[in-house]
């Protein structure tokens, strides 16, 4: 049974007729929506559930739901990574967090990204540089609430890595939602920003540069 204060994972499509765009199909199922919600302090059992807060994503009815163990509360700073010769695909990957920060890293040479985010919320991500080699720096999955500040890339690096799938240097996917890109310089790279089934975002004073 549930308990009030646990984690629950609500994972998915859009309901049919949800206003898309060209890449996501008529019903929304080119979208996978994954948010997690909390069970709220009142909640004392039944099938109705009391939430902590409002969903921020538009969800279908009928979803399973399942408890998760979320990570909280994390400050990740002053790293630098390096993966040569072979297929590592992320130096950081964080999924299920909650109010994370990623701040000061530097990295080279993985096949995915530097960074990847699932289904989190409330993250700051500042200061990150690409030396290049990565096939996207950030990639965001289902991200809700976060801001992204001062990433840069080397405009010397290598433009992305040999194995895996080159995207965006900033790429976000399934339906992230209220974000800012802000003071970003993205130079050589596969393509700048990718964004696919987003909302509520606003990308400002970023530059793009050989793409």
């Amino acid at each position: 049974d549930l308990a009030a204060g646990e984690y629950l994972l609500v994972q998915g499509h859009n309901p049919a007729g949800y206003p898309t765009d060209i890449y996501n199909g008529s019903d929304g199922t080119g979208v996978i929506l994954k948010e997690i919600l909390k069970v709220s302090a009142g909640y004392g059992g039944g099938t109705t559930v009391p939430l902590q807060w409002q969903a921020d994503q538009y969800h279908t009815a009928n979803l399973p739901i399942r408890r998760v163990t979320t990570t909280q509360n994390v400050t990740i700073e002053n790293i630098e990574m390096r993966s040569v010769g072979g297929a590592v695909a992320v130096g950081i990957y964080v999924q299920y967090g909650m109010s994370i920060v990623l701040k000061r890293i530097r990295g080279q040479g993985f096949s995915r990204g530097l960074y990847n985010l699932e289904a989190c919320r409330d993250v700051e991500v500042d200061d990150i540089y690409s030396d290049g080699e990565n096939n996207t720096i950030g990639f965001h999955d289902s991200v809700i609430n976060f801001t992204i500040d001062k990433v840069q890339s080397n405009p010397r690096g290598l433009r992305e890595h040999a194995l895996g799938y080159p995207r965006g240097l900033l790429t976000f996917v399934n339906r992230c939602t209220s974000f800012t890109v802000s003071s970003c310089s993205l130079v050589k790279g596969p393509q700048g920003i990718r964004i696919w089934g987003c909302h509520d975002w606003t990308i400002e004073n970023v530059v793009i540069n050989d793409m």
